[in-house]
């Protein structure tokens, strides 16, 4: 697998023409930015473009929202009620996919229109997250819940 630099300096590490050894076609992508890593390891394995900055596509929405779920459906009852009840702050981080800009509106992607230090619990996030497609529910519930990644930081460390 080569690497190489695209138009923009961006250190890329994907290249179909490397890929021989498959047995199926690759397919020709057409996303602006994507990563591919193992499974078990978290290791990034290919990437195009990991830098750009991009708003969260709603599947990744879908798959945060699973996430909130499948770790709810993990809980008793009583613990439950106390997770989905539990307040989260919005991060001026969060809010930032929610700005307002006086020269073209609301920012370029979906939001629920949370402001920095407000709280909201759990279930009102995935309300915000699902019915308005909201990016910045999306990153409160990440921040709150998970670890917080940015694109301008270093990637997390490898468990390897």
């Amino acid at each position: 697998m080569g690497h190489r630099q695209d138009e923009e300096g961006s250190m890329d590490r994907y290249d179909s023409s490397n890929c021989d050894f498959l047995p199926f076609k690759t397919p020709t992508l057409s996303c602006r930015s994507w990563s591919i890593s193992d499974s078990e390891t978290g290791k990034p394995l290919m990437w195009h473009r990991p830098k750009e900055i991009l708003q969260p596509a709603s599947i990744t929405k879908v798959v945060t929202a699973m996430v909130v779920l499948d770790k709810c459906a993990r809980m008793s009852e009583a613990d439950k009620k106390k997770y989905l009840r539990q307040k989260c702050e919005v991060s001026p981080y969060a809010a930032s996919f929610a700005a307002w800009h006086d020269e073209y509106g609301w920012n370029a992607g979906t939001n629920a229109k949370l402001k920095e230090g407000e709280w909201y619990t759990v279930r009102e996030l995935l309300f915000a997250l699902m019915l308005p497609s909201g990016n910045d529910a999306a990153i409160c519930l990440a921040e709150a819940l998970g670890m917080s990644y940015r694109p301008d930081q270093d990637p997390p460390p490898s468990s390897s």
